[in-house]
Formats: C-alpha cells, structure tokens, sequence
C-alpha cells in the first residue's frame, strides 16, 4: 500500500458512519469498520465494489452519481431515503499531481435520528400553530421597535383587520385615538413585563372601540432584548357591563331621589287643593275669582297626576322583576314627556290592547327604555323640516303568542341607517356622545337585559320611525 493509500486508509478510518475509497473504477481499496461490516466481513473490502457497500441506493443509480462526481471533479452531495431511513452521501474524487482522478472517497451518514427529530419538530410546531389559531384570545409578538411580527387569526374577530393588514404595523396604530397614548419609556417597561397587566382601548376597522387587557413579556437573546410577545384579551363586554352596572346604581340614586321628592310635595299639593277648594263659591256670580281657581285646580291636578306617574315609576328599584302591567307601565312613560309633546304641538295616540298578558319585566328598565325612545321622537318631530305636516307618535300594545309587543311609531324624520348600525352593535356607544341617540342605544341595552327584543321596523311604506319592543310574558316567564 502506497503513501497516499494509507493516508487515504487512515482518512476513512476516522469517519463514524460508513467512508470507503475505491479506484476509478469503483474497486474498493479501503473501508473503515461500519462499512466492513456492511459487507458482513471482518478484514479488507479489496474484493468487492463501492456499489456492495450501500444497499439503501440502486446499483444503477450509485453507479451514475459515482461517474457523475468523478467526471466533475468536485464533491457530489445527495440525500436519499430508504426502508425509513435517511442517508446523506458525499462522493469526493481525489486528483492525482496531473489533475486525473486517481482516487474516489465517499462518506455517507445514517441522518435518520436526525430527520425523525426534525419531522418531530415539524410535527409540533404544526401543533403549537394550529394551537395558536385556534385561540380565542389575539397572541402577538413584537420586534425591538414594536412593530408587528406575527398575530393569530383571533385579531380579525376582536379588530376587524385581517392578519396581513396588521402585520408591519406598530403595536401603538391600532390605540383608539381616545385612549392616552403610552410615551415609549412606558410602553417598554409595560412590554417588557415591567407591569403585570394593562387594559387598552383599541380601534376596531370600523371605527368603533375594543376593550382589551394586554399581557407581555420580552423575548431575549444573549440577555438583550429582541423582541416582545404577548396576548390580548377582550373585555368589551365587560366593560359593557360595568358601565351598565354604574349606570344601574346612578338610576337607583335618582330613584330614591324622585320618590322621596315625589312623597314630600304630596302633602302640600293635598293642602293647597283642600283650600282653594274651601275658597269656591259656587254661588257668587263672580267669573274672573271662578276662572282663577278652576285654573289653578286644573294645574294641581295635573302635578298630581304627573308625581302618581312618577312615584309608580320610582316604586321599583332597577333590576327588580316581578309582573306588572305593561299598559299602565307605558302610559306612566308617555305621561312624563306628555307636556313637552303638547308643548310642541305633537299628537299623541294610545291604542292599548285590552287583552295584554301581565309581563315578567323590571319595570324601571321598560319604563327608562320607553322615555328613551319617546324622547327620540319627541327630538326627531321637533326636527322635521317639513313644519306644515302633522305630528305625531302612536303607541300601541299586543300580544303576540307569548310575547307582549310595544310599538312605538312617529311622523319624524326616523332613525339614521348608521344610528340602527349602532344600534345592532351597542359597542359603539361611546361614539355617540350623549343626547337621543345614545339614549336609543341604552334603551336596546336596557330591554335585552329583561330577555326581550328592540327592533327598528324599516317600514318603506310609511315615513318617520317605528320601533318594536318584544318582552316575555308571565307565561312565557313559567
């Protein structure tokens, strides 16, 4: 054996897996362990071919990507799969001092653990995303600067933008613009995890607001900071509801409030009434002092029928359910505003069914909820450009199987398609500021708290506003 044989010998002997060298030809002129003992012998492989030694790979096949290496003169790479496993195969011809090939080296490696590894990998990051969209919560990571790396599916439901449109973006684009902007000290102590947790209000696509609670953490590397990854959790309705709650408790304060007002002034009105009436003289033919005092009678009446409507309106606390009569619920409604629709030449018409089924409703809420859209139309006829035509709003009672309906319907101007987009989605709320609008949305928020239905009937056949509330029966209720 030549100097450069044993060199080549001691070369393979080195190789962990399987390493030969043949001649041109593909003789084989050494082989290490793994590879004699491929070949199921236990001294030199002289005899046979580079092509016994690797099964996992056609004789033809080795055969042309040995050739194939040899004519190139450079290191032939390839990796095939056979009964499971993995091979990965360098060829290596080796020149002699003129440039011919006078020697061939291969290597070839088992990379089966490897493959199983990386497929195990594969396997479980395909989990771990499919995990991920399938959160409900918005997962997000951030770079260095805050902008937007990856988000899950989930952003779409709570924001409204697809994955693509937010990726790229900074965290701080998608802050309602109501909300105080964080300065960039505290947004990374904040991401870093400097703050366990932090609500935000954030713009939805539609221009509306989200309420979410954020939780971060950083992402490190050689202890510096690459990037942050947090979760995003929507607490819309939460928020929804303690505005309603605080909203509850402040109509409580009024209702106490107004019936204690209501029980002081009772007494004098009582006393007033007994002494003009001590006063009348029916048979003093004096018009002007008669005139005066069935005024004033008229006016101590209507004050006494206004307090009746108001205490019966304030005798149930908010959030009590019990079953009440829904006619008389909205007449007290209707009478509280009354004066103003006269006032504003407004004709009111009642069309009460007298058949109507006692309902299982809190009676603060139907009646706060019925003043809301009274006084919607109360605005909207106030506002009708068209002063020569009549106005008026009608209200109406039935049953309707199990449900007692209330409509109310006016000659105004109606309602707005964006006020009824709100009105399906009373999220957007706060947008509305306050005045009418809003109230037509607490009125929405007020009757789907009893269990019932607020509906704007779009009536093509006739103009002005027409609203339909639907809430259970005593029937319905068992």
């Amino acid at each position: 054996m030549s100097g450069r044989e044993r060199t080549l010998d001691a070369l393979v002997n080195v190789f962990p897996d399987f390493a030969v060298v043949a001649d041109r030809d593909g003789r084989l002129l050494s082989c290490n362990r793994s590879a004699a003992h491929r070949l199921m012998q236990k001294g030199g492989c002289r005899r046979n071919t580079i092509f016994d030694v690797f099964p996992h790979i056609t004789v033809r096949s080795w055969q042309e990507a040995f050739f194939r290496g040899r004519s190139r003169l450079k290191t032939l790479r390839f990796e095939v799969e056979s009964e499971g496993r993995f091979y990965l195969n360098h060829i290596c011809p080796i020149p002699d001092d003129r440039g011919d090939i006078d020697f061939v080296a291969v290597f070839v490696r088992d990379i089966s653990e490897f493959r199983n590894v990386e497929s195990a990998l594969k396997a479980s990051e395909k989990k771990y995303r499919e995990l991920l969209e399938s959160i409900s919560d918005s997962i997000f990571s951030l770079n260095e600067e805050g902008d937007v790396i990856y988000v899950n599916p989930a952003i779409e439901s709570f924001l409204g933008f697809s994955q693509e449109e937010v990726k790229g973006k900074a965290f701080t684009d998608f802050l309602h613009p109501a909300e105080t902007a964080p300065d960039a000290d505290d947004l990374e102590v904040f991401l870093s995890g400097g703050l366990p947790q932090r609500e935000f209000r954030f713009l939805h696509k539609d221009g509306g607001a989200r309420w979410g609670r954020v939780s971060s953490r950083p992402v490190l590397f050689k202890d510096d900071v690459i990037g942050y990854q947090g979760v995003i959790s929507d607490i819309t309705q939460a928020k929804t509801l303690d505005v309603n709650l605080l909203k509850i408790v402040q109509e409580n304060i009024l209702s106490s409030l107004a019936a204690a007002f209501s029980a002081e002034i009772a007494v004098p009105l009582t006393r007033a009434r007994e002494r003009l009436l001590s006063h009348w003289s029916p048979g003093i033919d004096d018009s002007g002092i008669n005139a005066s005092l069935r005024a004033l009678m008229h006016d101590l009446e209507g004050i006494s029928l206004y307090l009746k409507h108001l205490a019966a309106f304030t005798g149930t606390p908010a959030g009590a359910t019990r079953s009440l009569d829904v006619n008389a619920l909205a007449e007290s409604a209707l009478s509280l505003l009354g004066h103003q629709f006269l006032g504003a030449g407004i004709e009111l018409e009642s069309n009460l069914a007298r058949d109507l089924e006692p309902a299982s409703v809190d009676s603060f809420s139907l009646v706060q909820s019925l003043v809301n859209v009274f006084n919607y139309s109360l605005y909207s006829c106030r506002e009708k450009a068209d002063t020569a035509s009549p106005k008026k709003l009608t209200l109406t009672t039935r049953m309707e199987k199990d449900r007692v309906v209330i409509e109310v319907s006016d000659t105004g101007p109606g309602i707005p398609s964006e006020l009824q987009k709100r009105l399906a989605d009373p999220s957007h709320a706060h947008d509305l500021g306050r005045g009418v609008a809003v109230g037509l949305v607490i009125a929405r928020q007020l009757v789907d708290s009893q269990g019932g239905t607020f509906e704007v009937v779009d009536d093509k056949s006739e103009a002005g506003a027409h609203v339909k509330i639907s809430i259970p029966s005593v029937i319905q209720a068992i």
